[in-house]
């Protein structure tokens, strides 16, 4: 999904505590992050939605390989853009890095969009 589409289902569906989302400077287009993740094809983290936090990520694999991601804040229900997330966070292995995981990207979110 675009950038676009991951905020918007975030805003629409708030944090796992009920916390309404609300769109950060990170995540407004014209910021250095959201461009930089503009381009990209995010899916939804499945292990930052069955973490007990309430916060969650849409996670998509850069140009160089690392995760990128737009997540919820908890805590505010601020969302953001950016290289820190779940998995940078919890100081786990990026989920795509998982061989189920990387078969549901195409190759097409390793690359820019279009």
């Amino acid at each position: 999904m675009t950038i676009e589409a991951a905020i918007a289902e975030l805003m629409r569906t708030g944090s796992k505590n009920g916390r309404p989302g609300k769109r950060g400077k990170t995540a407004s287009p014209g910021h250095q992050y959201y461009e930089r993740g503009r381009a990209l094809d995010y899916k939804r983290c499945e292990c930052s939605y069955d973490s007990p936090n309430d916060g969650y990520d849409f996670i998509a694999i850069a140009s160089n390989g690392k995760p990128w991601y737009v997540g919820i804040n908890g805590r505010d229900g601020t969302i953001s853009c950016g290289p820190k997330g779940f998995h940078y966070y919890s100081n786990t292995p990026p989920c795509f890095s998982t061989p189920t995981l990387t078969e549901a990207f195409s190759k097409r979110s390793m690359t820019t969009r279009r």
